[in-house]
């Protein structure tokens, strides 16, 4: 039974941290285990409280905020593919200069100091 709840976990976790996929889902414990019928998960809940139109932009933000992160995550994976394989941004299916692998390694390397001046990461 411990074996199973190992890889339940694992597989949640990993479906919503898929960057491929775009999962913004709202995990619910239903407490049960939906093979055997026993408890088996037991998550913890983090609620987001706003209190009307006052705090409307704040909300949105919150709930936009991993659509941000996978909006940079994007942008790096893009500049990644110039440094890593030398796909040209510019034209795409081409191969990129030299000057343009250069400004995409500078570009990567800045994400990378304001990602870690906020204490972020780009692990999803």
């Amino acid at each position: 039974m411990a074996a199973y709840k190992q890889t339940t976990v694992t597989l949640l976790v990993r479906r919503l941290n898929s960057p491929h996929g775009r999962i913004a889902a709202m995990l619910r414990n239903t407490g049960s285990n939906p093979v055997q019928g026993s408890k088996t998960l037991s998550m913890s809940k983090i609620i987001l409280e706003f209190d009307g139109v006052e705090e409307s932009q704040e909300a949105k933000l919150a709930m936009d905020a991993m659509n941000w992160k996978l909006v940079v995550w994007d942008i790096d994976q893009k500049l990644r593919q110039t440094t890593k394989y030398g796909v040209s941004i510019l034209h795409n299916d081409k191969v990129a200069s030299d000057i343009e692998i250069e400004i995409a390694e500078k570009y990567r390397e800045e994400i990378g100091q304001i990602i870690h001046k906020y204490s972020l990461n780009l692990d999803i």
